[in-house]
């Protein structure tokens, strides 16, 4: 009852009559077409477009932050292989300087020490011939002493240095005397003569006379022998007092003393 009352009511449909219900059922149709039509508009709206347009930005701003990214990453990686490089680089480097250090540090120590080595050998060299001189000097002197006092009577003088103990011999011929005991005695007093000279010489450890004569052997045949022997070293010849010693005692204070059965 309540439907019928309500399409009574409705323009079209009060009378009941089918035409006009159809005609009024059709009007109302196309104007709720219409009214449809207009509320619902299938074209984009402006809020869709916008948002689109942000999504795109967006979308835009993504793909660039990502290229940004790669770039960056690209460079980070680039920069570390760079300095990963130069690590390298400068350890080789350091090596080799390391390396050359080293290499100059023992040339120069090679240097040093052929340097050292020249001069140790330089001053070996020069002590050699310091000490060669000074031999030559000492012997030269003995000599000089030894031929003041005998001349022509001088045989020989042999002087040696072991660098231990220095050594001279002198080798003479006895003079010309009336006799034996004369001959020997002379002996002595050119022996005493020598030691005195040769006293301020405090390089000579020891000094030996051998004293020589012409013999006749028993089968008439003539020619020198040793007649006398004596050796005096340093600690002997430092407690002489040339001043008042006999020159016959020199025999009582020699070492190994020899003097020919003849004399």
């Amino acid at each position: 009852m309540k439907i019928k009352s309500l399409f009574q009511k409705i323009p079209g449909f009060r009378s009941r009559k089918p035409l006009k219900m159809i005609i009024a059922t059709a009007a109302y149709l196309f104007i709720l077409s219409a009214v449809v039509a207009g509320v619902v508009d299938t074209s984009p709206p402006q809020n869709d477009n916008v948002a689109i347009a942000e999504l795109s930005d967006q979308e835009q701003d993504i793909e660039t932050t990502s290229v940004e990214m790669t770039s960056e990453k690209a460079e980070d990686e680039a920069a570390e292989q760079d300095a990963h490089e130069k690590a390298e680089q400068d350890a080789k480097k350091a090596e080799e300087e390391s390396e050359q250090k080293a290499k100059e540090k023992a040339e120069a120590e090679k240097a040093a020490e052929e340097k050292r080595n020249a001069e140790a050998a330089s001053a070996l060299k020069a002590k050699a011939g310091a000490e060669a001189n000074k031999t030559e000097k000492l012997e030269n002197r003995i000599r000089e002493i030894a031929s003041e006092v005998w001349g022509d009577a001088l045989i020989r003088v042999d002087y040696s240095d072991q660098g231990i103990q220095t050594r001279a011999n002198i080798y003479f011929k006895l003079s010309d005397n009336f006799t034996k005991s004369m001959m020997i005695s002379s002996a002595y007093l050119e022996i005493l003569e020598v030691l005195e000279k040769t006293d301020s010489i405090q390089e000579l450890d020891s000094i030996s006379f051998g004293a020589q004569a012409e013999f006749i052997d028993q089968y008439g045949n003539d020619g020198m022998s040793s007649v006398l022997g004596l050796h005096f070293p340093k600690e002997t010849r430092d407690k002489i007092n040339f001043e008042s010693i006999d020159y016959n005692n020199l025999p009582n204070l020699a070492e190994g003393v020899f003097i020919h059965p003849s004399f």
